[in-house]
C-alpha cells in the first residue's frame, strides 16, 4: 500500500503507475545490480512485486536514504511507510530493490522468497475467534491500519480497548482512565516522539500495566533501554492473530497477578 501511494504521489495527475508480479529464478541473490535495502538474502526462487512510476525519479543520495526512518522529500510528519515496508519484507526473508534515475521514474521491487510445497490450510473462523480474556488494553501506534487490526483481533473477548496514535494522546488516555490498563501495546517509534516516553511515564507513576512493545525495526539500543525499564516482551511486526492474542492474554494475566 505504501509503495503504491508513494508512486501515485510521484506522478500526480500526469503520469502512470504500473504494478506487476513475476517469478524470478536465479542462483545469485536478487537485486544484486540495484540499490538493495534490507538484510542480505540467499540465492533461490523469488516472487517479484514491482511498483513502477513515471515520476521525476530519485538521485543516488535520495535512494541511499529512502528507507531511513522519518526521511522524506515531501516534508511534514512523513517517512515511516518505506521503513515499515522494508521491515515487513525482511520478516518474510526477502528484500526490496530500488531502480531509479532523475527524469526516468522509479521502480520498487519487493522480493519475497517463493514458498515450496502446498500452503497449510488456514484456521477456521470459529477456531481463530475462540479466546477469552478480561481487563483493559491500550493500543498505541501511529499507523491507523495497525491500531484497527489489533483492536479487531482482540475483539470478542471481555476487554475494554482504547486507542492512541501518538505520545500525547497515549498519555492523555492513561491519565483519564479510572484504572490502570492491564496491558499497553506500545509501538516503539511514534510520530513526534518515542514509545519509550510513554513507558517512562508509566514507570514513574508506578502503574501496574504490563507493557508489550510492538516494532518492525531491529533497533538493539531502543530495545535495551526498554528492557532497562522492565519490558520483557516484544511483538515483532508483522504479527498474526494467534501471536497477538497469546501475548496480550499473558500480559493481562501478569498485570492481574502483580
Amino acid at each position: 500500500m505504501n509503495l503504491a501511494m508513494n508512486a501515485a504521489e510521484a506522478v500526480a495527475d500526469v503520469g502512470e503507475v504500473t504494478i506487476r508480479t513475476r517469478v524470478i529464478r536465479e542462483r545469485r541473490p536478487p537485486g544484486a545490480a540495484a540499490n538493495v535495502a534490507a538484510v542480505p538474502v540467499p540465492s533461490g526462487d523469488y516472487l517479484a512485486l514491482e511498483v513502477r512510476d513515471t515520476g521525476a525519479g530519485m538521485d543516488p543520495a535520495t535512494q541511499a536514504r529512502a528507507f531511513d526512518l522519518f526521511f522524506s522529500t515531501k516534508g511534514g510528519e512523513r517517512g515511516l511507510g518505506l521503513a515499515r515496508a522494508r521491515a515487513i519484507v525482511a520478516a518474510h526473508g526477502g528484500t526490496i530493490a530500488i531502480e531509479s534515475a532523475l527524469g526516468a521514474g522509479t521502480t520498487f521491487t519487493v522480493l519475497p522468497p517463493r514458498a515450496a510445497g502446498t500452503p497449510p490450510e488456514p484456521a477456521s473462523a470459529e477456531t481463530s475467534a475462540a479466546w477469552e480474556a478480561e481487563g483493559s488494553v491500550l493500543i498505541v501506534d501511529d499507523d491507523l491500519g495497525i491500531r484497527t487490526l489489533a483492536a479487531r483481533i482482540l475483539g470478542g473477548a471481555d476487554l475494554r480497548i482504547e486507542l492512541a496514535s501518538d505520545v500525547a494522546e497515549a498519555l492523555g488516555r492513561i491519565r483519564s482512565s479510572r484504572e490502570a490498563f492491564g496491558c499497553v501495546l506500545l509501538d516503539l517509534t511514534l510520530r513526534g516522539g518515542s514509545g519509550l516516553q510513554v513507558l517512562e511515564h508509566l514507570r514513574d507513576q508506578g502503574a501496574a500495566s504490563t507493557v508489550v512493545l510492538m516494532t518492525g525495526q531491529p533497533c538493539a539500543e531502543l530495545r535495551a533501554r526498554a528492557a532497562a525499564l522492565g519490558v520483557t516482551t516484544v511483538l515483532e511486526k508483522p504479527f498474526d492473530s494467534s501471536q497477538l492474542r497469546t501475548i496480550v492474554g499473558a500480559a493481562l494475566a501478569q498485570s492481574q497477578g502483580a
